[in-house]
């Protein structure tokens, strides 16, 4: 499945960047949100790609841009908040399959 190969690509992108020195923050926090807007544009076609971005076998690329929005204390707040602006994307954006407490 290409969806699951982008996203297992992606975090393993996204480990190494978060393993970057401090002189590099800078530029891997850049990446990083570069990355997050990839994953949420590949999750706006469905919710198969939505799953597969939760998943495990992914690297749960999802899962690294949650922590990253709901960790507190946050290292980098400018960080964090574009995190949740990505998942706002995600939330408002998607049309056929809206965030609600329930999935079929």
């Amino acid at each position: 499945n290409t969806c699951q190969k982008i996203f297992q690509h992606l975090a393993t992108l996204w480990i190494y960047l978060q393993q970057q020195q401090k002189d590099k923050l800078r530029e891997s926090s850049t990446a990083q949100m570069r990355i997050a807007s990839l994953m949420i544009d590949v999750c706006l076609l469905g919710g198969k790609e939505v799953a597969l971005a939760l998943s495990d076998d992914t690297g749960g690329v999802m899962n690294k841009l949650l922590h990253l929005a709901l960790a507190f204390p946050n290292k980098d707040p400018l960080l964090q908040m574009t995190a949740l602006d990505a998942l706002e994307v995600l939330a408002v954006e998607n049309k056929d399959y809206p965030m609600t407490s329930e999935r079929d």
